[in-house]
Protein backbone atom coordinates (compact mmCIF):
# COMPACT_ATOMS: atom_id res chain seq x y z
CA UNK A 1 0.00 0.00 0.00
CA UNK A 2 1.06 3.56 -0.74
CA UNK A 3 0.41 6.67 1.32
CA UNK A 4 -1.75 8.25 -1.40
CA UNK A 5 -4.08 5.24 -1.25
CA UNK A 6 -4.94 6.26 2.30
CA UNK A 7 -4.86 10.03 1.92
CA UNK A 8 -6.63 10.58 -1.41
CA UNK A 9 -10.38 10.82 -1.09
CA UNK A 10 -12.80 9.13 -3.43
CA UNK A 11 -15.53 10.99 -5.26
CA UNK A 12 -19.18 10.18 -4.64
CA UNK A 13 -21.48 9.35 -7.57
CA UNK A 14 -25.23 8.77 -7.78
CA UNK A 15 -26.17 6.02 -10.19
CA UNK A 16 -29.32 4.49 -11.60
CA UNK A 17 -29.04 0.81 -12.49
CA UNK A 18 -31.52 -1.84 -13.63
CA UNK A 19 -32.06 -4.73 -11.23
CA UNK A 20 -34.53 -7.44 -12.27
CA UNK A 21 -36.25 -4.98 -14.64
CA UNK A 22 -36.60 -2.18 -12.04
CA UNK A 23 -34.63 1.07 -11.99
CA UNK A 24 -32.80 1.43 -8.68
CA UNK A 25 -30.77 4.41 -7.43
CA UNK A 26 -27.53 3.88 -5.52
CA UNK A 27 -24.40 5.71 -4.46
CA UNK A 28 -20.87 4.55 -5.25
CA UNK A 29 -17.45 5.92 -4.31
CA UNK A 30 -14.76 5.86 -7.00
CA UNK A 31 -11.80 7.88 -8.28
CA UNK A 32 -13.62 8.97 -11.43
CA UNK A 33 -16.94 8.66 -13.20
CA UNK A 34 -15.49 6.12 -15.64
CA UNK A 35 -14.24 4.01 -12.71
CA UNK A 36 -17.70 4.20 -11.14
CA UNK A 37 -19.26 3.05 -14.44
CA UNK A 38 -16.75 0.19 -14.69
CA UNK A 39 -17.42 -0.98 -11.12
CA UNK A 40 -21.19 -0.78 -11.52
CA UNK A 41 -20.92 -2.61 -14.85
CA UNK A 42 -19.14 -5.49 -13.10
CA UNK A 43 -21.72 -5.56 -10.28
CA UNK A 44 -24.96 -5.17 -12.27
CA UNK A 45 -23.94 -5.86 -15.85
CA UNK A 46 -22.63 -3.27 -18.31
CA UNK A 47 -25.99 -2.82 -20.07
CA UNK A 48 -27.82 -2.26 -16.76
CA UNK A 49 -25.99 0.98 -15.85
CA UNK A 50 -28.46 3.70 -16.88
CA UNK A 51 -26.90 6.90 -15.52
CA UNK A 52 -24.14 8.19 -13.28
CA UNK A 53 -23.89 11.72 -11.94
CA UNK A 54 -21.39 13.34 -9.65
CA UNK A 55 -22.83 14.14 -6.24
CA UNK A 56 -21.98 17.79 -5.90
CA UNK A 57 -21.41 19.65 -2.66
CA UNK A 58 -23.26 22.67 -4.06
CA UNK A 59 -26.56 23.22 -2.29
CA UNK A 60 -29.77 24.44 -3.93
CA UNK A 61 -29.14 28.08 -2.93
CA UNK A 62 -25.76 28.00 -4.67
CA UNK A 63 -27.37 26.50 -7.77
CA UNK A 64 -29.96 29.30 -7.80
CA UNK A 65 -27.19 31.90 -7.44
CA UNK A 66 -25.23 30.28 -10.27
CA UNK A 67 -28.32 30.15 -12.49
CA UNK A 68 -29.06 33.83 -11.89
CA UNK A 69 -25.54 34.68 -12.92
CA UNK A 70 -25.65 32.43 -15.97
CA UNK A 71 -28.86 34.08 -17.11
CA UNK A 72 -27.04 37.38 -17.13
CA UNK A 73 -28.45 40.35 -15.30
CA UNK A 74 -30.33 40.93 -12.09
CA UNK A 75 -32.69 43.87 -11.81
CA UNK A 76 -33.17 45.17 -8.30
CA UNK A 77 -35.45 48.17 -8.51
CA UNK A 78 -33.84 50.49 -11.06
CA UNK A 79 -30.40 48.96 -10.51
CA UNK A 80 -29.02 46.48 -13.02
CA UNK A 81 -26.39 44.06 -11.66
CA UNK A 82 -24.23 41.85 -13.85
CA UNK A 83 -22.56 39.08 -11.89
CA UNK A 84 -18.93 38.51 -12.80
CA UNK A 85 -17.76 34.88 -12.98
CA UNK A 86 -15.00 35.76 -10.49
CA UNK A 87 -17.67 36.73 -7.94
CA UNK A 88 -19.38 33.35 -8.37
CA UNK A 89 -16.09 31.58 -7.84
CA UNK A 90 -15.26 33.65 -4.76
CA UNK A 91 -18.68 33.05 -3.16
CA UNK A 92 -18.20 29.32 -3.65
CA UNK A 93 -14.54 29.17 -2.55
CA UNK A 94 -15.09 31.37 0.49
CA UNK A 95 -18.11 29.26 1.46
CA UNK A 96 -20.40 32.29 1.54
CA UNK A 97 -24.08 31.46 1.72
CA UNK A 98 -25.61 32.76 -1.55
CA UNK A 99 -28.69 33.84 0.42
CA UNK A 100 -26.49 36.46 2.13
CA UNK A 101 -25.44 37.81 -1.27
CA UNK A 102 -29.06 37.88 -2.48
CA UNK A 103 -30.15 39.60 0.73
CA UNK A 104 -27.49 42.31 0.36
CA UNK A 105 -28.26 42.82 -3.32
CA UNK A 106 -31.94 43.36 -2.44
CA UNK A 107 -30.89 46.19 -0.08
CA UNK A 108 -29.12 48.16 -2.85
CA UNK A 109 -32.14 50.38 -3.65
CA UNK A 110 -31.68 51.90 -0.16
CA UNK A 111 -28.35 53.38 -1.31
CA UNK A 112 -29.33 54.11 -4.92
CA UNK A 113 -28.63 57.86 -4.52
CA UNK A 114 -25.09 57.16 -3.31
CA UNK A 115 -24.52 54.70 -6.16
CA UNK A 116 -25.70 57.29 -8.70
CA UNK A 117 -22.96 59.67 -7.53
CA UNK A 118 -20.28 57.20 -8.62
CA UNK A 119 -18.56 57.74 -11.95
CA UNK A 120 -18.08 55.07 -14.62
CA UNK A 121 -15.45 52.42 -13.80
CA UNK A 122 -15.33 53.47 -10.14
CA UNK A 123 -15.45 50.79 -7.45
CA UNK A 124 -17.19 50.58 -4.11
CA UNK A 125 -17.52 48.11 -1.27
CA UNK A 126 -21.06 47.64 -0.02
CA UNK A 127 -21.20 46.12 3.45
CA UNK A 128 -24.20 44.59 5.18
CA UNK A 129 -23.85 45.54 8.85
CA UNK A 130 -26.13 42.66 9.90
CA UNK A 131 -24.31 39.78 8.20
CA UNK A 132 -20.79 41.20 7.83
CA UNK A 133 -20.88 40.45 4.09
CA UNK A 134 -19.15 42.91 1.77
CA UNK A 135 -19.56 42.91 -2.00
CA UNK A 136 -17.34 44.68 -4.48
CA UNK A 137 -19.22 46.60 -7.17
CA UNK A 138 -17.97 48.52 -10.21
CA UNK A 139 -20.14 51.00 -12.09
CA UNK A 140 -20.32 50.22 -15.80
CA UNK A 141 -21.27 53.64 -17.20
CA UNK A 142 -22.60 57.10 -16.28
CA UNK A 143 -25.84 56.93 -18.28
CA UNK A 144 -27.56 54.05 -16.45
CA UNK A 145 -27.50 52.49 -13.01
CA UNK A 146 -25.52 49.44 -14.12
CA UNK A 147 -23.01 47.72 -11.89
CA UNK A 148 -20.91 44.62 -12.02
CA UNK A 149 -20.67 42.39 -8.94
CA UNK A 150 -16.95 41.64 -8.83
CA UNK A 151 -16.33 39.83 -5.53
CA UNK A 152 -17.65 39.04 -2.06
CA UNK A 153 -16.09 38.69 1.41
CA UNK A 154 -17.39 37.83 4.85
CA UNK A 155 -16.07 40.01 7.69
CA UNK A 156 -13.69 41.87 5.38
CA UNK A 157 -11.32 44.40 6.88
CA UNK A 158 -11.86 47.82 5.36
CA UNK A 159 -9.03 49.35 3.31
CA UNK A 160 -9.14 53.06 2.64
CA UNK A 161 -8.30 52.84 -1.08
CA UNK A 162 -11.87 51.90 -2.11
CA UNK A 163 -14.91 53.70 -0.68
CA UNK A 164 -17.27 51.69 1.50
CA UNK A 165 -21.00 52.08 1.95
CA UNK A 166 -22.52 50.35 4.98
CA UNK A 167 -26.16 49.32 4.83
Amino acid sequence: MRLNEFSSSLNKYKATVKVEGNSVRTIIHAESQSHARMLLGKMFGKDNVQSITSESKINIDEIEFLLESAIGNLYIGDIKITIDSHAIEQVYLRKINPNLVDSLLKKLPKIQDQLLQMTAASKVWVKDSDSGLSIGLRRNNDRTIEFQLKTAFLNRTYDSETPEIVI
